[in-house]
């Protein structure tokens, strides 16, 4: 049996505006995507320090400060940088393909026969 990890379109690159968190939902998995100039990231919407969403935190160089209690991620890595949060953050595969942002989802990896 082969694993297949499917790829999802969510959304043309200038849907995007730079440095904004937009959260998507596929098959429960709570994922923040932020356009960095031309490169997209995509790690887990949520804090590892007391799980609160993401989304409306500001981002400032290339981390991510948690609103609650200021918890600081990298967003291409995913570690901590600084705050309460020893925990980093998932990151999930996502890229620009003919000018659309495609998020790939290992969780969500389907076998086929």
């Amino acid at each position: 049996m082969e694993l297949w990890v499917p790829d999802h379109t969510i959304g043309k690159v200038e849907e995007f505006f730079p440095r904004v968190l937009r959260a998507f939902e596929l098959d429960g998995i709570s994922i923040a995507v932020v356009r960095m100039d031309d490169r997209f990231y995509a790690v887990s919407n949520y804090c590892s320090h007391m799980g609160v969403e993401l989304i409306g935190s500001p981002v400032e160089g290339m981390d991510v400060i948690c609103w609650w209690h200021g918890s600081s991620f990298n967003i291409a890595t995913g570690d901590p940088n600084g705050g309460p949060a020893a925990d980093p953050l998932r990151t999930y595969p996502i890229r620009v393909e003919d000018g659309n942002v495609v998020l790939v989802t290992p969780d969500l990896v389907q076998r086929t026969s």
